[in-house]
Order: structure tokens, then C-alpha cells, then sequence
């Protein structure tokens, strides 16, 4: 008995003292966002150590950090009106009707779809374009009708009404219910899939009212709009992957009038983050080092300078590291744990201020993770593991990357020293 009660004062001990130290990082988050101009040095160490879920202000310092917001808080109010005001006109440019083409068409070849496909003109019409923009949705909707499937939000029905008349995804339902298209993913490879659609679960009835819509509906007219701006990226499959824990963050706002413009907003975070990471998506850049070949190769080479025996274990079993870290820095880990998790690593990862390198020194963590599988065991369990991550504590990861990411700047400086002649 008396140990049951020295066991239960010690975990009120220690109940204590996290509240006590989470209660103090709140007050720093405040403090900081609370200032006339922001301090970003300091926000982004305090978003590295982890944004406290009791604090709720992820959401902010992600708008911050990803650049929606500028540092002088005078200055949000006009910045997010404009913001919005543009994806307004986003969505009026980018998302066509079908029945808007029928109703703007001006002779009988423009209104009839099957005419403008048979017509000899080389001036492409209105619904050449349709037709175009309609394989990009189609591969958007497959995506996001499959986004974490075990992630029940996606379902759940959005409490802000559709800003455009009609589902966007009934336009490739109204044009083929029952065709099927190729589609083809990041790595190349084709596959013939069925456009006819499967209903998505919904905990919701649309017949309720039909200007509802569920919150995987945003994130398709989110990925449309973004590959219809971006024609050099388009969509790749994917990017679904990164926007849908965005989207979530920003969409679960305690701030009402934020949550409410969760839609625009998330879509110029996700827009600032894709160009630092749309290289990566491009298969023509794949050779330089800027595309996913050279950010593998980058990999190995840290790999190699911080986990010598790791590196040579893989090497050995000629397990290349695109196996399994191809999906890891492309997705920015989003597949790999669970959302809590993800979210975690992106608090550390949003502050960075080099966050491509910051992925691949997580990968070198992860791998470091799973050493003594990966040194023991054959090729088939190794990537099997590597594949499927077993559950870790992500803040053992961040600890580990930071560890390596001083390494190098220690180096840096004790280079610098020597160079300057400081030494005798």
C-alpha cells in the first residue's frame, strides 16, 4: 500500500511539472504573439519545442511561420482581407461548370461538348479546356476521396457552406459516370481506373442542404485551384497527402472568423510550402539537386558522415534508400505516423529555417530509430520496417536531428575559428 501511494505522489509529481513547464511555454507563445512587431527568431524557437495543443494557437503561429502573416500585427487584418479576397477570384477564374459553358456558349459547335471534340479548329474552344482540366480533377478526386481513411475529420461535414453554386466534382461525373481514364503517379507508373464514382462516406445529409459539403470537398477545390495556377506542377499525387493535415490545423481553429476562412487561408500556406518542396513533384527536375533524386543522393551522403554502420548495412543489402525515403521526404512524413505525430513534427518543421534539410536529417533519425533492425535483420523484414514505421516518439527524432544539425554548425564555427588564425 505505502508503495502503490509513493508511486501515485510521484506521477502527481510529474503531472505537475509538465503542466507547470507547458503552462510556462504558453505564456512565451502569448507573450511573443502579443507583441506589436513579432519576434521570428523567438517564435520559431518556441514552435520548435512544440506548440502546446492546451494553447490552441497553432493555427496562428502555422499562418505566421508559413507566411500568410506578416511580423507587424497591424498589418493582419488588411493582409488576410486581401488574401481572401483573392482566392475569391481564384475560385471565379479557375472553376468552369459544365452547365456555365452550355448557358455562355454562343454557337451550336461551342454548346455541344462531342462538337467542339470533332471539330476541325485549331483554336482550342472552352470545352477543349474543360475537357483538359477535367483529367487533373479526375486524379485529384481519386486522391482525396482516399485521404486517411482512418482520419475521420475528411468526412465530417464542413460547417461553412460552398462558396462556388456546385460540388466540383460532379463536372466529371456529369461528362463520364462511367468512363475510364488512365492515371498515372509520382514514379511513373500508369493504371487504367474507373471514373465511375463510389459514393464517399459523408456523416451528413446533403439533402439537408445542398449547399453543404464535407471537408475533403474543400481540399479538392483547394488542389484544383492550386494546379490550375501552377500549370508547370499541376497536381501530382500526393500533394493531397501534405495539404490534408493544413487544412485540418487551419479548418479546427478556435478563432471563428479564422475557421471560417480556413479555405483561402490554407490554400497560400500551401502554396508558400510548395515552393520550397514543388521541385520534388517535378519529374523533369528528378536529376537536379533540387529534385527528389538529389535530395536521396543528399540523404546517403548525410547517412554515410552520421551513421557510417547504417549506411553500409543498406548498402549491403542494396536496400537504396528510394525504397522507402522517397515516400518520407516527398510527403513530408505525413503517411509515415499518426496525425498528432505529424502535427508535432511540423511545429518543428515549419521553424525551420531550411526545412528541406531539416527533413533529411529526420530521416537520418528515423533510420537511427531502427538501427539494431537494420543491422540484424535481412532485406525483406529491413524494408518492411522501413516501410511501415513503427511507433516512436517523434520528439526523439526532433532531438536526434537537432543533434546532428549542431554537429555540422559546431564544425562550421570551429572552421571559421582555424581559418581566422585564432589559433596558435
Amino acid at each position: 500500500v505505502c508503495v502503490c501511494k509513493l508511486i501515485s505522489v510521484k506521477i502527481r509529481s510529474i503531472n505537475s511539472t509538465i503542466m507547470s513547464k507547458e503552462t510556462s511555454r504558453i505564456a512565451a507563445l502569448n507573450e511573443c504573439l502579443s507583441a506589436s512587431i513579432i519576434d521570428f527568431d523567438l517564435l520559431r524557437k518556441l514552435s520548435h519545442n512544440g506548440i502546446p495543443d492546451r494553447s490552441k494557437m497553432r493555427p496562428l503561429v502555422w499562418r505566421l511561420l508559413l507566411d500568410l502573416l506578416p511580423a507587424n500585427r497591424s498589418q493582419w487584418d488588411s493582409t488576410l482581407k486581401q488574401r481572401r479576397e483573392a482566392y475569391k477570384g481564384f475560385l471565379a477564374e479557375c472553376i468552369i461548370d459544365s452547365r456555365d459553358l452550355d448557358d455562355a456558349a454562343e454557337d451550336d459547335e461551342e454548346s455541344d461538348p462531342l462538337g467542339a471534340l470533332s471539330s476541325s479548329s485549331n483554336t482550342p474552344s472552352k470545352w477543349d479546356k474543360f475537357f483538359a482540366e477535367n483529367s487533373v480533377l479526375n486524379q485529384i478526386d481519386l486522391d482525396v476521396k482516399r485521404l486517411t481513411p482512418e482520419f475521420a475529420f475528411y468526412q465530417q461535414p464542413s460547417p461553412i457552406k460552398r462558396p462556388i453554386k456546385r460540388p466540383l466534382h460532379l463536372r466529371i461525373q456529369r461528362v463520364a459516370d462511367a468512363a475510364e481514364t488512365i492515371v498515372e503517379d509520382r514514379e511513373g507508373r500508369r493504371k487504367k481506373v474507373s471514373t465511375q464514382k463510389e459514393e464517399y462516406a459523408c456523416v451528413m445529409n446533403v439533402a439537408d442542404d445542398a449547399s453543404m459539403e464535407c471537408h475533403w470537398e474543400v481540399i479538392e477545390r483547394i488542389l484544383f485551384v492550386y494546379a490550375m495556377l501552377n500549370k508547370g506542377v499541376s497536381y501530382v499525387q500526393g500533394m493531397n497527402e501534405i495539404l490534408g493535415p493544413l487544412y485540418y490545423i487551419m479548418a479546427s481553429d478556435a478563432n471563428k472568423d479564422y475557421a471560417e476562412h480556413a479555405e483561402a487561408d490554407t490554400f497560400f500556406c500551401f502554396t508558400a510550402l510548395m515552393s520550397e518542396i514543388q521541385d520534388m513533384f517535378n519529374k523533369t527536375l528528378d536529376s537536379s539537386t533540387s529534385g527528389i533524386t538529389g535530395r536521396l543522393k543528399d540523404l546517403d551522403a548525410l547517412l554515410l558522415t552520421f551513421k557510417p554502420s547504417i549506411s553500409k548495412a543498406l548498402q549491403k543489402m542494396n536496400l537504396n534508400t528510394q525504397f522507402f525515403a522517397f515516400r518520407w521526404i516527398t510527403l513530408l512524413f505525413s503517411q509515415e505516423f499518426r496525425m498528432p505525430d505529424v502535427v508535432r513534427l511540423w511545429d518543428s518543421l515549419f521553424a525551420s529555417k531550411m526545412r528541406v534539410e531539416y527533413v533529411l536529417y529526420l530521416c537520418v533519425a528515423m533510420l537511427e530509430h531502427v538501427k539494431p533492425t537494420i543491422l540484424e535483420m535481412d532485406f525483406a523484414v529491413c524494408l518492411k520496417t522501413l516501410q511501415s514505421f513503427p511507433e516512436v516518439d517523434v520528439l526523439h527524432l526532433i532531438i536526434g536531428a537537432d543533434k546532428m544539425i549542431e554537429m555540422v554548425a559546431h564544425k562550421k564555427r570551429h572552421d571559421k575559428f582555424i581559418q581566422n588564425g585564432d589559433v596558435r
